[in-house]
């Protein structure tokens, strides 16, 4: 099925609300209401003025007053919000402007009503300098001139110098000033609501931004993430299709990204891919990293490419930079209402950046994810595979131990010094292999979890003083002291005693012949601190962190004394965690080190918090 049928099975099925919200009425129009308030103010005055003058019997003051109330009436009428910016709109405010001179003209014509007419002719020409633009202005102002010095003449008025000229000094004074303040006004408003329109846009981009931003946390994986992050976008933008393309790895392809974002739906996609190298338009967003708008792709979409299998007509296109480079395009198709303009396109570049964020992100945990779970893999396959060979290597590995403990018997023993020696080489050996094969074995088993617990109630003074004489060397140099409160606790044995013998062992083999104490008290309510302390020459603080690593020795390799796998510590975490406890070392005052093992009196117990010896 191609990209057209999958996204037009959902196109024109959603609606959107108009995206300039409700428009407040305009500055214009508003002084254009107020104008012909004022103006019913001034036709009152005129008729009161006429009735006072008694001119009101006189034909031209009728036809003043008759036709600035007709014109003022007609005008009330009309919808000026509808017409203002329209053709019809300046030929009727024309249209105002000569029957309103000419009804003045006709008032200015009896002498009486000459100064009420100036008063008259000033409040026109502000309201004119209000509503109208420059050459308006500049038009009605030259004809209340000409016909305030023009009309009283021809009506056989007789006037001075100074009564003509200053009147119209008044008016072009007056149409100049009104003019500059309402330009000015008018400026400053625009800017102020440039500043507005700014600000509320910024405002809503940082809502979306943010909006955006958040679904990092809605998923961990990009087919989760994915439809959340276009469609979030593609509703920002009032568009029905959203689609993401993603540079492919070693290869100069560009992917489409399942799913798509169709009309608030997700749709399932596979296979759809573009050669960088190809003439198709979203490839050239890729290669040059520019922005870009598309129009009329129904007309011919055999040439779109991708853009013309989605089956959209208008779409814009923007190319995904993470860290300075392109990782890929993000595409939005078909606006509800309307085509995309560059408004749009500056919106969906901002909106991208965190977009492009996202996905490197999650593209990157996927790829980390996929690696941990391959190490994870192989770590337990080497388990595995360790715990195999060493149950193989352990049954000829008896039968060797059985066959040299049999020549060292003494009606087998060779005579001669040589062979003795070779014998008891070949012996010690054996038992250092048959410990190694062991710590392997327990090592597997602590991985795998597979440890068999069997708590049973231990004694700590006997526990300690039956271990102390299984370790080799160990009754001359260790000593131990149990408090009376924490004689008594409740462990696997054999694990306990697995972790005490490697401790001492462990002392012993470091601490050179110099004392080494056991002591065991209480813990708060519910926890044991079994403490070996050792006077030797202690651990550095830089490799503290590392002791209980796996193969991990604190002498070089090359200056090495001691035998050893490396195994003991490891395994002495592993059991004590199996325990229920933790294990720590620190300083012992005067030199040397101290383990710290701290346990549970018993497995149903609470966890230990913390280690510090008591």
């Amino acid at each position: 099925m191609g990209l057209s049928k999958l996204t037009n099975r959902w196109q024109g099925s959603q609606t959107t609300a108009d995206r300039s919200g409700q428009s407040t009425l305009p500055f214009r129009v508003r002084a254009i209401n107020l104008g012909l308030r004022f103006s019913w103010v001034v036709v009152v005055v005129l008729v009161i003025e006429t009735a006072r003058l008694d001119v009101m019997s006189q034909q031209p003051a009728w036809a003043a007053i008759l036709g600035v109330a007709a014109m003022l009436g007609a005008l009330s009428l009309i919808r000026w919000r509808n017409v203002l910016d329209r053709p019809i709109g300046t030929v009727l405010l024309w249209l105002w402007a000569a029957v309103i001179l000419v009804a003045l003209a006709a008032a200015l014509s009896i002498e009486e009503l000459s100064q009420a007419m100036l008063t008259v002719y000033l409040v026109m020409i502000v309201f004119v300098a209000v509503i109208g633009k420059t050459g308006t202005v500049v038009t009605v102002t030259v004809a209340a001139a000409g016909s305030y010095a023009v009309i009283p003449v021809l009506a056989g008025h007789t006037r001075s110098f100074g009564s003509l000229v200053v009147p119209l000094i008044a008016l072009v004074a007056i149409a100049i000033i009104a003019k500059s303040l309402t330009n000015a006004y008018s400026s400053s408003v625009a800017h102020g609501r440039r500043q507005s329109d700014e600000l509320a846009r910024q405002e809503t981009n940082f809502e979306r931004l943010y909006e955006v931003s958040r679904t990092i946390a809605s998923g961990d994986r990009l087919n989760n993430v994915l439809p959340e992050l276009v469609g979030k976008i593609g509703s920002y933008l009032d568009a029905e299709v959203g689609v993401v393309l993603m540079r492919q790895e070693n290869s100069p392809t560009l992917e489409v990204l399942s799913p798509i974002w169709a009309a608030g739906h997700t749709l399932e996609v596979a296979g759809y891919k573009i050669g960088l190298r190809t003439s198709d338009p979203l490839a050239k967003v890729y290669m040059t990293s520019k922005p870009t708008m598309f129009e009329s792709l129904r007309s011919d979409p055999d040439r779109n490419g991708i853009l013309g299998e989605l089956g959209v007509d208008n779409a814009m296109a923007v190319p995904m930079r993470v860290e300075g480079q392109t990782i890929g395009v993000l595409v939005l198709g078909d606006r509800h209402t309307g085509k995309f303009d560059s408004g749009d396109l500056l919106d969906f570049v901002s909106l991208a950046a965190p977009a492009s964020l996202v996905l490197a992100h999650i593209d990157r945990y996927e790829e980390a994810a996929e690696t941990s779970r391959k190490m994870e893999e192989l770590a337990r396959m080497k388990t595995d595979f360790v715990s195999v060979v060493s149950h193989e290597l352990r049954t000829p590995l008896t039968g060797i131990i059985g066959s040299l403990a049999t020549l060292a018997r003494p009606e087998l023993t060779p005579e001669r010094p040589a062979a003795k020696e070779l014998l008891t080489s070949a012996r010690n050996q054996a038992d250092r292999l048959r410990r190694l094969i062991e710590d392997l074995l327990m090592v597997s088993r602590i991985e795998n979890q597979t440890l068999p617990q069997q708590p049973s109630k231990i004694k700590l003074f006997p526990f300690l003083r039956d271990m102390i004489n299984v370790v080799p060397g160990a009754a001359d140099l260790v000593t131990s002291k149990v408090h009376e409160e924490a004689e008594t606790i409740e462990a696997d044995p054999d694990q306990l005693q697995r972790v005490l013998i490697n401790l001492v062992q462990n002392a012993i083999k470091y601490a050179r012949g110099s004392k080494i104490e056991i002591v065991v008290a209480p813990r708060r309510a519910h926890q044991v601190a079994i403490a070996v302390i050792d006077h030797g020459p202690g651990i550095s603080a830089e490799k503290r962190s590392a002791v209980f690593d796996r193969f991990t020795q604190l002498e070089p390799a090359a200056t090495r004394s001691q035998g050893g796998t490396g195994l003991g510590l490891h395994i002495v975490k592993g059991l004590t965690q199996s325990l229920g406890g933790t294990v720590d070392v620190t300083d012992t005052p005067g030199g040397g080190a101290t383990f710290v093992v701290v346990i549970p009196r018993s497995p149903g117990a609470v966890p230990p918090d913390s280690i510090r010896l008591l």
